[in-house]
């Protein structure tokens, strides 16, 4: 049985605290700010970025494992296809875009689906 795991999701536009808000938080006892994900693909692991504690995230034990339990999968995931799932799609400019076009939101979650279940991961 595997154990639930509540996920805070703070979500904001530029310049509105909310960086400020998740590294407060990533300070308390029992709480992880994992960051801007959005970005995972090219400041994390093709450029070998650092994680919120200050080490590279190869070397950040939380991500370690992460990474390791991702790139262990059947359908090893393309890291480049991911970057450019999340500029076509998953980015939030276009995201606005999708909410107000009708019928849209069925596209996105259908152009969406390789990339939400590599981060289901």
């Amino acid at each position: 049985m595997s154990t639930k795991i509540k996920v805070l999701y703070i979500a904001g536009p530029s310049r509105s605290g909310s960086t400020v808000l998740s590294n407060l938080l990533g300070e308390v006892e029992g709480f992880f700010n994992a960051g801007e994900l959005i970005d995972i693909w090219d400041r994390g692991i093709e450029t070998e970025g650092r994680c919120g504690c200050g080490v590279h995230i190869s070397e950040c034990g939380i991500w370690h494992t992460v990474l390791d339990r991702m790139m262990a999968t059947p359908n090893h995931i393309d890291v480049q296809l991911m970057i450019r799932q999340r500029d076509d799609a998953a980015h939030s400019r276009k995201v606005l875009w999708y909410m107000g076009v009708p019928g849209a939101s069925s596209r996105l979650k259908r152009q969406l689906r390789p990339y939400t279940r590599a981060l289901e991961m």
